[in-house]
């Protein structure tokens, strides 16, 4: 039987720092202790990219479970989910488990170098 859910209690720890992002439009990276995941689960690689547009999933994070699990708690949650609604961002995490929360605009702006 396949077990799910395994990172809601380790996203549920870092939910109020992505919300507060989202809603300050801001960018933010932090690291998140390799441990908490790899006692939770026993996958290769954790890392992902999370894209959320208008209150919807833009991109396909089906093998995913770290990203769906985040993305659960995210869109699953009415209050959440109206916070998210008027809002495009994205949030990734890399093998070192930085992960960082990005409004899509001001990631694009440091892209092209406007935006240090």
């Amino acid at each position: 039987m396949k077990r799910r859910f395994l990172y809601v209690p380790i996203w549920k720890r870092y939910l109020d720092q992505i919300k507060s992002t989202v809603e300050l439009r801001g960018g933010q990276g932090f690291t998140i202790p390799s441990g908490r995941f790899k006692k939770a689960g026993k996958r290769k690689y954790y890392g992902f990219r999370l894209e959320i547009k208008n209150g919807k999933m833009v991109n396909n994070i089906s093998n995913s479970a770290v990203a769906r699990d985040l993305a659960y708690l995210l869109l699953d949650d009415p209050t959440n989910k109206k916070l998210l609604s008027r809002e495009h961002f994205f949030v990734r995490m890399n093998a070192s488990f930085y992960c960082e929360v990005y409004d899509v605009k001001l990631h694009k702006g440091i892209q092209a170098g406007i935006i240090n």
